[in-house]
């Protein structure tokens, strides 16, 4: 009971997991009846709320035609207001609730996406590149080398700002080139692209986006070569999509175990990165919905925090599944990659594929040592257990964004208060946003630019409209 206001609050906790049929959408509604009869408040997370809507939804495609009168009758029946607590936060446009529908696929050119991925964050941790001198520029690239052993990746996050803006065409050059250059075997069908179609062709549409792909057809015209269905497209729109549309560099920009990382809590369910809140926070039940940004930031996270014993394990399980010749080439790049770092005693003991036994405990806990960090292993491991099942896409979302906690109803009324305004030129059209009557509240603004400007630490520049903005 809420003691101060003489209420009775009751909780809507929702989820897809749950199951709804007619008699308990009956049910539901003598709850809300009771609840309308004794002036009571019904508490519900916003996320649990759009779940329901959601559902409904779900419902109203499916075959039970009990079910949708009985959602057709609370939803004329049911009158409320909605109040909205913090609305500033609860209306931002970033937040939306998806539900998959349909049958699951594999993603499009995955192998393709995951490989691109793999090669540009080598291509960003490469030593000694020309790569090197851009990102040493201010303001550009925070980048500490770890003391991880060789193979592994350093602590290197891109800055947000005009100087980044103003580098990354060169980056972007920059790192196709290294990709060319030091090509890895997955990516074979590069190659044959450079081949196929001039290697300034292939650098200019991986990294312009004004130089379309209709535009690199008619080029390839002129010349007699046809590109429709061609399998060297694949590993082009990969590295196109994280260079030229600027996805690497963004995923590039994010803070690990702040702005995303793997949810151990989830286990074996979900072994991809998902959004943080805070550090060491994750989003309760939130998901990547855009699969290159999903590929990329799981790579960063597994790179960063390296794989468990039992995930090395798994790895090296799956490798020994692979033919002799396979085996032999992918185990070569983990071992090169990493034996520099190995005492000449532990080297002779995984030195070759032959010698790895998953039943001695002693070298699996070697092989975790040498393997935690390597990149080359987490790629295989990453490719082959974990990116191929997680990634696949259905063939229908249904979605619901904030704007839909405060659509306007034939029997609902949204109010809403936040003691800040930050959102109100992004809120949809049929939402108002009202200042209160008080001279306190009207000067808040005021106050805060300020006590902004009295801060000396910050610089109050004038804009070219002639304005001051911080």
């Amino acid at each position: 009971t809420g003691s101060v206001l003489c209420r009775r609050l009751g909780r809507l906790p929702f989820h897809r997991d749950v199951k709804i049929t007619a008699a308990n959408i009956r049910i539901l509604s003598g709850v809300l009846q009771r609840c309308r009869e004794n002036g009571a408040v019904i508490v519900v997370a916003p996320e649990h709320r759009l779940s329901l809507q959601l559902k409904a939804v779900e419902a109203f495609r499916g075959d039970d035609e009990a079910l949708k009168n009985e959602l057709k009758l609370l939803d004329e029946t049911a009158k409320y207001y909605d109040v909205i607590d913090e609305s500033d936060e609860v209306l931002a446009h970033r937040y939306q609730l998806i539900y998959a529908a349909g049958s699951a696929e594999l993603l499009p050119s995955g192998q393709s996406r995951w490989v691109a991925a793999q090669a540009i964050l080598k291509a960003f941790n490469r030593r000694g590149s020309p790569m090197v001198k851009v990102l040493s520029q201010p303001d550009l690239c925070y980048r500490a080398e770890r003391e991880r052993g060789a193979g592994t990746f350093d602590d290197l996050r891109l800055l947000s700002g005009a100087v980044l803006e103003q580098s990354m065409s060169r980056l972007s050059t920059l790192v196709v080139q290294d990709v060319i250059d030091h090509c890895p075997h997955h990516l074979k069908l590069l190659m044959k692209a450079i081949d196929l179609l001039g290697r300034a062709a292939v650098e200019r549409f991986t990294t312009d986006r004004e130089f379309s792909l209709d535009a690199l057809r008619n080029d390839m015209q002129r010349q007699g070569i046809q590109l429709d269905g061609h399998a060297i497209l694949e590993p082009l729109l990969a590295l196109r999509g994280f260079l030229a549309y600027g996805i690497a560099a963004h995923c590039l920009e994010r803070r690990h175990r702040v702005d995303y990382g793997v949810d151990s809590s989830r286990g074996k369910r979900i072994r991809v990165a998902v959004p943080f809140r805070a550090s060491d926070a994750p989003a309760p039940r939130a998901e990547y919905a855009q699969p290159d940004t999903l590929i990329m930031l799981t790579t960063l996270a597994y790179y960063h925090q390296g794989i468990s014993r039992s995930q090395v394990g798994e790895a090296v399980g799956e490798l020994l599944s692979l033919g002799e010749v396979a085996q032999r080439k992918e185990y070569d790049l983990w071992f090169d990659s990493t034996k520099l770092s190995l005492a000449p005693e532990d080297r002779e003991r995984i030195d070759d594929i032959d010698k790895l036994d998953l039943s001695n405990s002693s070298q699996v806990d070697l092989l975790h040592e040498a393997y935690r960090y390597n990149m080359a292993a987490i790629d295989f491991w990453l490719s082959s257990c974990v990116l191929r099942r997680e990634t696949m896409q259905f063939s229908h979302r249904l979605v619901a964004n904030a704007f839909h906690l405060c659509h306007p109803g034939p029997t609902s009324t949204a109010v809403g208060f936040s003691g800040t305004k930050d959102g109100h030129l992004l809120l949809p059209s049929y939402v108002s946003q009202r200042s209160p009557n008080e001279p306190l509240a009207l000067s808040a603004d005021g106050k805060m630019i300020e006590l902004i400007r009295r801060n000396e630490r910050v610089e109050v520049l004038a804009n070219t409209a002639g304005s001051l903005s911080t």
